[in-house]
């Protein structure tokens, strides 16, 4: 086996629990149920991992128990952390695997040409002030409004405001 988890030793080929690991994850789940956060409970029940690893000790079913490895949390407790997590998270932080295909699209809303400012920066950001995720729109970016966006993008880079028209230099 590559990677025994947090908690686990392998002892004569079957994984078990190990008893001083098991405390300390004990510890780091009181610490983050009191509301203290992942790298500071790791950190007052001495465990000296990653923040992603702390964070799988949250989060991954491996520790609700497999055919190989015995259950460290029980049902209730891993429910009550998945819960504490989600609320605990920060809008617009949420995995890409847990975003729908649907959420994953944008849409380009109307751009005039007369409202784009004179140099390149602001115009930038003007452009990409107008593309809003599905959920406020009604249908997805179009590859031709994606490719339209993209041509804006890379000319008005190009261009600078003389008056009042776009002349490229």
């Amino acid at each position: 086996m590559a990677h025994i988890p947090y908690g686990y030793r392998i002892v004569k080929g079957r994984a078990v629990i190990d008893p001083v690991q098991e405390a300390k994850i004990r510890h780091f789940l009181s610490s983050y149920f009191e509301g203290h956060s992942i790298q500071i409970s790791g950190e007052m029940a001495c465990i000296r991992k990653s923040r992603s690893t702390l964070t799988k000790l949250l989060t991954s079913p491996l520790y609700l128990g497999t055919d190989y490895y015995p259950p460290l949390l029980t049902e209730d407790l891993f429910e009550a952390l998945q819960i504490e997590y989600r609320r605990r998270s920060r809008p617009g932080r949420i995995t890409p695997a847990a975003i729908s295909k649907e959420e994953r699209t944008f849409r380009l809303l109307p751009i005039r040409r007369k409202d784009l400012p004179g140099n390149a920066k602001d115009a930038a950001e003007y452009l990409y002030s107008r593309i809003r995720p599905n959920a406020y729109a009604k249908e997805a970016l179009t590859p031709t409004e994606a490719n339209r966006l993209a041509r804006l993008l890379s000319d008005n880079a190009h261009m600078e405001k003389e008056g009042s028209p776009w002349k490229s230099p």
